[in-house]
């Protein structure tokens, strides 16, 4: 699994068909915007959801998660999870939120933040954690 640390306002790039946004932070619970190619279904404790269609005809996603808590798009497992659960002196970083990801084969993944040419990064299973800042 790979793990980056994120700022809130950030997205993450999951290959040429996946981008999970993080639009904000309330406390325990984290809003976030997920946009996806049709091919990719989107499920939250088991449950498929069901999207809203972009003009693009990408499919587009906004939910709220409380804590620890996973989903999955397409072949790819997310985690999203707040400075603090592990680390609680760390509890105060109210503008990062956690996000892993792992899924069958290699990963490439890429942190956006306020800038479209960010390089990519490439995991091999198993993946060790990195911090993307």
């Amino acid at each position: 699994m790979l793990v980056m640390t994120c700022r809130v306002g950030g997205s993450v790039r999951i290959g040429e068909d996946i981008r999970i946004g993080l639009q904000g932070r309330i406390g325990p619970r984290v809003a976030v915007d997920l946009r996806v190619a049709p091919r990719n279904l989107v499920f939250l404790e088991g449950a498929c959801l069901q999207p809203a269609v972009l003009p693009c005809g990408d499919h587009a996603h906004l939910f709220s998660l409380a804590g620890m808590r996973r989903f999955r798009v397409g072949d790819f497992e997310v985690g999203v999870w707040l400075p603090g659960a592990e680390v609680p002196e760390a509890q105060c970083c109210d503008d990062f939120i956690h996000i892993g990801v792992s899924g069958p084969g290699p990963l490439r993944v890429a942190y956006l933040q306020d800038a479209a040419d960010v390089p990519w990064v490439y995991c091999l299973p198993p993946a060790v954690a990195g911090i993307v800042h």
